[in-house]
C-alpha cells in the first residue's frame, strides 16, 4: 500500500509539473504573440505617419502650384491690358499725327 501511495503521489506530481509547464509555455507563447502584435502595430503606425507626411507634402506642393498659376494668370491679364492700352495710345497718337500733318 505504501508503494502504491508513493507511486500515485509521484505520478500526480509529474502530472501537476507537466500541467504547470504547459501553462508556462502557453504564457510564453501568448507573450511572444503579444510582442509580435505590438511590433506590427508600431510598424503600421510608422507607415501611416509616413503616408500622412507625404500627403501633407503633396498638398503643399499643389497649393504652391495653384498659387503660382493664379499669379501667372493675373500677370498675363495685366500684360494684355497694358498691351491693349499701349495699342490704343499708339492709334490715338497716329491719328493725332495725321491730323497735325493735314493742318
Amino acid at each position: 500500500m505504501k508503494i502504491k501511495t508513493v507511486i500515485w503521489s509521484l505520478a500526480l506530481g509529474i502530472l501537476l509539473f507537466s500541467a504547470t509547464d504547459a501553462v508556462s509555455q502557453d504564457k510564453k507563447a501568448q507573450k511572444a504573440e503579444d510582442a509580435q502584435t505590438l511590433s506590427d502595430l508600431k510598424s503600421e503606425r510608422r507607415q501611416t505617419k509616413t503616408k500622412a507626411r507625404e500627403a501633407v507634402r503633396v498638398e503643399q506642393e499643389a497649393n504652391d502650384a495653384a498659387r503660382q498659376s493664379r499669379k501667372a494668370y493675373r500677370n498675363e491679364k495685366k500684360s494684355q491690358k497694358a498691351r491693349k492700352h499701349a495699342d490704343a495710345q499708339s492709334k490715338k497718337a497716329e491719328r493725332s499725327r495725321e491730323k497735325s500733318n493735314e493742318n
